[in-house]
């Protein structure tokens, strides 16, 4: 389960209480890296604000999406470039989920005096064109780790006053992005049902912790996990995984071996995730599983504890098999 909700909110308390509800996944609308942008679209944060409801949202387990805007008032085409090319990746932020959106003024009348102006006078919204060679220019700087959900909001040409219209094919962009979205294996040509027995296991950094993905043939994602690390409290947060595939009913065994699910690759990455755990210092291994897989992680030695399902790992003990 998601849930979007204001910077204002993200305190410990407030993390605390998304757990009781379930929740497992947080969007936050970051949309610019520029203090001085978000100033003048009268934003009530700064990058300092995304930074600390970053920590404080991955310290306790959740995955984590921004929705950043391109060609905002008082922005410029190679500051959206540097934001999204470079700033977003930087230690203390590295979001699991990107939604970009071009800025566009919808056709009606604005109350906001000082915007405005800006919208009258200083304002040049990218076009079909410069939004389409931004977005270019970005995908080859997207990070393997994160997934990219979405590139525009869908809105009818007739609504859009000013700013891009034309709706962008995302496929044109998979040669050059290494996102999961691009890399999934739904999105590849492969037939699902056949043998992907012979998968390799990939580990990047991300951020402070760590993302592993499973791969098959040309770098196709079988599935893959998340970790961080709470380091004041000496925990190691398994923050997501996930297999694709064709499901299986609960409790249904994969007998031919063949296809994604039921074959292994979740042991396997629950398996480097606790090795990279123990690597790093932490044995307090803690999972933040929705209702549905709870009963997955408590079948590879997890047990409930508060709001978290949790193993305590030995120096010995790197394996979920056992």
């Amino acid at each position: 389960m998601s849930k979007l909700i204001g910077y204002s909110s993200i305190d410990e308390n407030w993390c605390k209480f998304l757990l009781k509800l379930g929740i497992t996944k947080v969007e936050i609308g970051v949309q610019s890296l520029e203090n001085s942008v978000l100033e003048v679209n009268q934003r009530d944060y700064t990058t300092e604000t995304v930074i600390f409801a970053t920590r404080i949202l991955r310290d306790y387990g959740f995955k984590i999406g921004y929705h950043m805007m391109v060609g905002m008032v008082g922005s410029t085409w190679e500051l959206d470039v540097e934001t999204l090319g470079r700033k977003l990746w930087q230690k203390d932020l590295c979001p699991d989920y990107l939604k970009i959106y071009p800025c566009v003024l919808l056709r009606g009348n604005y109350n906001q005096n000082r915007l405005s102006i800006q919208l009258n006078s200083g304002w040049k919204p990218l076009t079909n064109e410069t939004f389409n060679q931004l977005l270019k220019k970005i995908k080859t700087k997207v990070p393997s780790y994160v997934k990219i959900n979405r590139v525009q909001r869908i809105i009818p040409p007739e609504m859009i006053a000013r700013g891009p219209s034309s709706i962008i094919d995302r496929q044109r962009f998979s040669s050059i992005c290494k996102c999961i979205w691009h890399r999934s294996v739904g999105r590849r040509d492969v037939d699902l049902n056949c043998d992907f027995s012979d998968y390799r296991i990939k580990t990047y950094k991300q951020g402070d912790g760590f993302y592993v993905e499973a791969t098959f043939g040309i770098d196709t994602i079988l599935g893959y996990a998340r970790m961080s690390f709470n380091r004041r409290e000496g925990k190691a947060m398994i923050r997501e995984l996930r297999v694709f595939g064709k499901m299986l009913k609960v409790g249904e065994r994969n007998a031919s071996f063949k296809g994604i699910q039921h074959i292994g690759i979740g042991k396997t990455l629950m398996r480097q995730i606790e090795e990279l755990a123990i690597q790093n210092k932490c044995v307090n291994l803690l999972v933040n599983a929705g209702v549905g897989v709870r009963r997955y992680f408590k079948a590879i030695g997890y047990k409930e504890e508060g709001n978290y399902l949790i193993k305590k790992l030995t120096l010995n003990d790197c394996s979920t098999s056992n």
